[in-house]
């Protein structure tokens, strides 16, 4: 991301409110820049299930805030607002509800495009 060139604060820490767009559900969490050249861009690191619980998979909204409070995470109290943007939540585990059985222990599929 490219948060200090919109930042007008100094040594700002940023929170990080996600939105469900479907169930609406919020998450705001504070996230450690961890960058090396924060001039060019912010580096961080979201661990899921460690820095934030976004137990809905699909789209979800994220405003980004730079503030002077290390602890405050809640977003009306935050300085500025810095990015705006989109995030899609997908499951890395295997769907395994699902089962497919064969009727038949052959089947034959011929194509014939006459």
């Amino acid at each position: 991301m490219t948060l200090t060139e919109k930042t007008t604060i100094s040594n700002p820490y940023y929170l990080f409110s996600f939105t469900n767009v479907t169930t609406n559900e919020v998450q705001n969490f504070l996230v450690t820049d961890t960058s090396c050249a924060t001039s060019r861009f912010n580096l961080f690191t979201i661990t899921e299930g460690t820095t934030v619980s976004l137990d809905d998979t699909g789209q979800w909204d994220y405003t980004i805030y730079a503030q002077t409070s290390a602890v405050n995470t809640d977003p009306d109290l935050a300085d500025e607002l810095v990015e705006i943007g989109m995030v899609k939540v997908i499951s890395t585990t295997a769907n395994t509800d699902v089962t497919y059985t064969a009727l038949d222990s052959e089947i034959d599929v011929q194509y014939d495009p006459e």
